[in-house]
């Protein structure tokens, strides 16, 4: 026996853009007995009617009794169909394959796939690497001389958010997230937490431009400070969001394999910029032990002076 997971992803025009096809025999009655359980559509399109948008998924446990090959699916006996959950299939400790599929509208299924990588991929560089890296820079390595944090903040922040808006792009004009705020899962909130992020990342460089201008021999304005924290603040608001979104969209991906291969890189990337955090902050503290030496070496220099004028 098998534990398995049926799902049918549709597009927004309509066309199923990623069905699996398998041959189902014994109680297969009892799919269509789970699908009626769970009510009208509440996704459906008016032209034509009754069309799924967002489709039907279940878990099926059943017996696989011919692997299928070539243009002929999986011939599988079905034991039970209960609510979609997600899961690795384990067999024996093993990941198991699930038996030939055959697929619909096979184009647009990889096409489909291939957009759900690339946006996944953009906003991991984005907002996962690029942005944060930006931003710790900015926070943690101010000991560094010649304005070393501002040329790099300038140059990074603006590559990564241009990076991240392609990948938001791509998400408004393929997905249809947003539409599924009465289905369960993640895909809602992950839409709406990026809708926000991104907003914030878009609004911080308009506000950079409008920073009030410090002058170094001159005590900080209320003004600035004021816009210091805002910045600041959206900037760190953002990170999180982005963090909390990228972890949910790697449980989005429709292939296992993919889920893992991203939660891996972000872990990764994660990692990455905490040794980055502590590479900046031992260098400023090394930095602050061998200016302190070279003050109190300075001071004993002129306590020895003002000793010897006196003598």
């Amino acid at each position: 026996p098998i534990f398995f997971n049926f799902v049918f992803h549709w597009s927004s025009n309509n066309i199923a853009a990623n069905k699996f096809t398998f041959r189902f025999t014994d109680n297969n009655e009892l799919i269509l007995e789970h699908s009626r359980a769970l009510g009208s559509c509440t996704t459906c399109s008016k032209t034509p009617a009754n069309v799924l948008k967002s489709g039907y998924r279940a878990t099926i446990q059943g017996t696989v009794k011919n692997l299928g090959s070539g243009d002929t699916p999986a011939l599988i006996s079905v034991s039970s169909v209960d609510d979609y959950e997600d899961f690795d299939t384990i067999c024996d400790g093993k990941q198991f394959e699930v038996p030939n599929m055959v697929v619909a509208n096979a184009g647009a299924a990889g096409t489909m796939q291939n957009l759900f990588l690339l946006h996944g991929s953009l906003m991991l560089i984005g907002w996962g690497i690029l942005l944060p890296s930006g931003a710790i820079v900015a926070k943690f390595s101010k000991h560094r001389e010649n304005s070393f944090w501002y040329k790099v903040h300038r140059v990074v922040q603006p590559i990564g958010l241009l990076v991240a808006i392609i990948g938001w792009i791509i998400a408004l004009m393929n997905f249809r997230a947003l539409n599924a705020k009465n289905d369960p899962g993640l895909s809602y909130p992950h839409a709406m937490c990026g809708m926000v992020t991104m907003v914030i990342g878009i609004i911080q460089p308009v506000n950079a431009l409008l920073r009030p201008h410090k002058v170094d021999s001159e005590p900080t304005t209320t003004l600035r400070m004021a816009w210091e924290l805002l910045h600041k603040g959206l900037g760190w608001i953002a990170i999180i969001l982005a963090a909390v979104t990228i972890w949910m969209g790697t449980t989005l991906l429709p292939i296992m394999k993919d889920q893992r291969v991203f939660q891996v890189c972000y872990a990764i990337a994660i990692l990455g910029i905490i040794s980055l955090v502590a590479f900046f902050h031992a260098e400023g503290q090394k930095i602050a032990y061998q200016q302190a030496s070279k003050d109190s070496t300075t001071d004993q220099n002129q306590d020895v002076e003002r000793d010897a004028v006196g003598k």
